[in-house]
């Protein structure tokens, strides 16, 4: 399903943003 993996890429993408800015886990971004 292209829906569920462009998903998962989108939470990896963010998992490694986030990890990059030192952000603590679960923090709610504005976007």
């Amino acid at each position: 399903d292209a829906k569920t993996k462009a998903e998962a890429t989108m939470q990896e993408e963010m998992a490694k943003i986030t990890g990059g800015l030192n952000l603590p886990p679960g923090m709610k971004l504005p976007f």
